[in-house]
Formats: structure tokens, C-alpha cells, sequence
């Protein structure tokens, strides 16, 4: 694995794709420390889901792969700002997901934020990703055709608990942010266009949970524990236009937050940041 030079990602990955050249705000996020992994489903970049079902990472290798036999569905179109998304299949009784391999880790121990430009799916679950457990453990975020988006912690055998829930426009895309501050205890929550989303439960918006995530591993499109599998929710018809883990608290790190604004707003200026 190992962090690459962004001129080494596209073209020795994937045959045949165009490595674009990096703008300024890209690169500044790229070569942020603090930048694990960068999911972006535009081909120009040669990162796209290729026809195995794989998509690639533009930082560090963390490539994500089928689980099971349901792939997302790749679309060229219905992303903000005519960019293409990678979308949960419109129908499924199991849930479509993309993961990291097993020893592939992703999650580390410590500060994390985990963020996507996405919108609502049409399932009432629709779960955006979640950071896998291992027997409990997990953590899953949802944003659900109801306006909300919802933090549940998993403990065992698929069991979840809704610890946050507040607000989000269902009908648009949004730059979704969760962040985990590591400690005892530490703290989640849910971040929306740059501001903490607050007012619902709980109030404040910031829920005390401690957790080591010690699987290392995520899905994004689905609930996911390492040693129960896969939850029955399907991620009907969600779009992620773009996405990526950090390894920082981003309400503490106001520079690496800015880096992260500024390069989804070039691409997505119609998010407003």
C-alpha cells in the first residue's frame, strides 16, 4: 500500500484511464496527512467503479470492493453539478455495499472523520457507510428519505441503537462529515456544509461514545459487522458523488477542514460552501 504521489494514481491503476491533472485545491487535499482515503467516481481521474465492481482509492490503496453478489449500480449522470455518482441498486433484498478487505485498515485507532457528498436513498434505513465491528462495535450512518440523518451503534448480532438523529434536506446533495474525537469518552457527531448539525437528539448534536473501531474496516452503501456480515438494509437508489476518511477530528482542525471545503466546493459549487 503506502501513501502514492498523486501523479502515480490513475493510470497504473485502472487500463486505459486519463490521469487529469490535479487543481491546486485537490492537490493541497491530497497531500494533506491527515487525507487516509479519497473515493471520487469521475473517470477523468481513473477512479471510477470499473467493471469488476472495484473502486479506487486516490491517496493510500484502500480500494473498495463487492460484497456478495449485488454491486452498486455506476451512473454517469444525477450528481451535483453534472459529476457522475456511484449509487445503491433501485431494488434488493440484501444490501448492496462496497468494503475493504479484510486487513485493509482503513480505520485507525484515533480522531476520525468520515465524509461524503451524498444524498438521501429511497429505503427508510438507506445507511450511507459503516465503520465495522467486529461481534458489535460498529457504528452505521443513515440518511433516510424522511429528512433525517441518524448515528446507530451496533453491539451484537446486528443489533443496532439510534444515538443521533437530527435534520437533513432529503431532496439534495450535502457534504456529510462524522466526526469521532477519541477518548474516555470520546465523542461523535454529524456535521453538514461545514456546520454541526444540532437541535434534534442530541440537542447539542454531540453524542459521549468510546470506541476503538478494531476491525479497521468499513462499507460504504451498507451495515456491516466482520463477524455477524451484512445487514438486511439496502441503500436504495443513494448517490455518493465523492468520499473519503481522515485521520482528525475535523471540528478541532480548522486546516484541514478548510482543504476539504475548498476542494469539494471547486468541484460541487452548488453545495454552496
Amino acid at each position: 500500500m503506502g501513501t502514492k504521489s498523486y501523479v502515480s494514481t490513475a493510470k497504473s491503476r485502472i487500463a486505459g484511464a486519463v490521469s487529469a491533472a490535479p487543481t491546486a485545491a485537490e492537490l493541497a487535499f491530497f497531500n494533506r496527512e491527515e487525507t487516509r482515503a479519497w473515493w471520487d467516481p469521475n473517470p477523468n481521474y481513473g477512479q471510477h467503479v470499473n467493471d469488476k465492481g472495484i473502486w479506487t482509492d486516490r491517496k493510500n490503496g484502500f480500494d473498495l470492493v463487492p460484497y456478495g453478489s449485488l454491486l452498486p449500480v455506476y451512473s454517469a449522470t444525477g450528481g451535483p453539478d453534472g459529476q457522475p455518482v456511484v449509487q445503491g441498486r433501485s431494488s434488493g433484498a440484501t444490501a448492496d455495499a462496497l468494503v475493504t478487505p479484510s486487513g485493509n485498515a482503513v480505520v485507525a485507532t484515533g480522531d476520525l472523520c468520515v465524509w461524503a457528498v451524498a444524498k438521501a436513498g429511497t429505503n427508510s434505513a438507506a445507511p450511507l457507510f459503516s465503520l465495522a465491528g467486529n461481534n458489535g462495535g460498529g457504528v452505521t450512518v443513515h440518511l433516510r428519505p424522511t429528512d433525517l440523518v441518524l448515528v446507530r451503534t451496533e453491539s451484537d448480532g446486528l443489533v443496532y441503537q439510534t444515538r443521533i438523529s437530527q435534520t437533513l434536506d432529503d431532496a439534495t446533495f450535502h457534504l456529510v462529515q462524522f466526526n469521532y474525537k477519541h477518548g474516555s469518552p470520546g465523542e461523535m457527531s454529524i456535521s453538514a456544509n461545514g456546520a454541526l448539525l444540532t437541535g434534534g437528539t442530541p440537542a447539542d448534536g454531540k453524542y459521549a461514545y468510546t470506541h476503538g473501531f478494531p476491525s479497521a474496516r468499513m462499507a460504504w452503501f451498507g451495515e456491516y459487522d466482520v463477524t455477524d456480515g451484512m445487514s438486511i438494509n439496502p441503500a436504495r437508489n443513494l448517490p455518493i458523488a465523492m468520499c473519503g476518511v481522515a485521520t482528525t477530528h475535523a471540528p478541532d482542525n480548522n486546516s484541514w477542514q478548510a482543504s476539504l471545503e475548498a476542494m469539494v466546493a471547486e468541484r460541487f459549487p452548488s453545495l454552496g460552501l
